[in-house]
């Protein structure tokens, strides 16, 4: 039988096998707790809304839109955000036509801007700020409600982590003259 001796005591190969697990289930859980800080310190964190104001052209069916993106990192670490993604669209169907009717149910099918993305290489959210991002954007669109979806990306090869989707009614607050070209 195998024996070892710590300081001139005789340890016994059962007890010697309790403290190697013990030893072990200690060493487990200090791995699992400082994964967990380094997850929970360094995780993406980032709380986003999006907001839209709408302008008039003198042109038909025609509207200016300033897509508004709030970001507010809640984290404890700087968040890198390297794409903005941006969808756009309008009803497919009239609310009042009959297949609206019957389900009760909007279907924002009609793409006015499909999976648009910013890249914004420098732009970067530090912890406890709130920060807006605008995005002009021309709309050409016959429906009063539109539905508006922005993402953020945080690496280029990562899908998008944080996303947002919000219904918007045109209204328009001013007029826009668009100038002549020279």
């Amino acid at each position: 039988m195998l024996e070892m001796t710590l300081s001139g005591t005789v340890i016994p190969l059962k007890d010697q096998v309790t403290i190697t697990k013990d030893l072990l289930t200690i060493i487990g859980i200090l791995i699992a707790f400082l994964w967990f800080f380094y997850r929970w310190e360094h995780g993406r964190r980032a709380q986003i809304d999006l907001d839209c104001e709408f302008f008039t052209v003198k042109a038909p069916n025609v509207i200016v839109a300033e897509i508004k993106l709030s970001v507010e990192n809640k984290g404890l670490v700087k968040q890198h955000i390297q794409v903005f993604s941006l969808s756009v669209q309008e009803l497919e169907t009239p609310i009042n036509s009959d297949s609206v009717l019957k389900t009760e149910w909007l279907e924002f099918s009609k793409a006015l801007i499909n999976e648009k993305k910013f890249e914004k290489p420098e732009s970067s959210v530090r912890p406890g700020v709130k920060q807006l991002f605008t995005y002009p954007i021309l709309l050409k669109t016959y429906s009063p409600i539109i539905q508006v979806t922005a993402a953020l990306i945080y690496s280029s090869s990562e899908e998008p982590i944080n996303q947002v989707q919000r219904i918007f009614q045109i209204k328009t607050s001013e007029n826009i003259e668009i100038p002549k070209a020279v």
